[in-house]
């Protein structure tokens, strides 16, 4: 399982692309996200992510009248123990200037990673290039995990 598994007894921040690719069965990312996901109903790992990936993953369902889809966003936020959805607050703004000012971020990827920082995340799955812009060697950050990292490749 690779970098998978060593997420087993971790807390991970989930970006919003990861929740589209999967509720919308992307099939780039099915095999990688279907790993992730069960090993998160098995409670083999926990995951956190902003209220704003709510914000973020229901636009689409908003904007075509899809009712369905917007349901199925809302039920693994509200049906899912594993994973919780954490408000922002005055301690992540605070973080979020400073990701911004440094590392160039825009608002709303700042804020992902700002959420995962307040909450001691210890590592951040997106497909977001821009989480690129950030120093590795920063040690107050999660390690930043993209999709297709998931899995070994074949």
């Amino acid at each position: 399982m690779g970098l998978l598994a060593s997420m087993v007894g971790k807390l991970i921040y989930v970006d919003t692309a990861p929740f589209i690719y999967f509720m919308e069965k992307n099939p780039a990312y099915e095999e990688p996200l279907d790993a992730f996901f069960s090993l998160l109903s098995r409670g083999e790992i926990q995951a956190i992510t902003s209220t704003l990936t709510l914000a973020e993953v229901l636009v689409k369902p908003y904007r075509h009248k899809q009712g369905k889809l917007a349901q199925k966003y809302e039920l693994i936020f509200e049906c899912t123990p594993e994973l919780t959805l954490v408000s922002v607050d005055a301690e992540v703004g605070r973080l979020v200037a400073e990701l911004r000012a440094f590392y160039l971020l825009l608002t709303p990827d700042a804020v992902h990673m700002a959420t995962a920082m307040v909450h001691g995340a210890d590592f951040f799955l997106t497909n977001d290039g821009d989480f690129l812009k950030i120093d590795s060697a920063d040690k107050r950050l999660p390690k930043v995990v993209f999709v297709n990292e998931l899995l070994p490749r074949k």
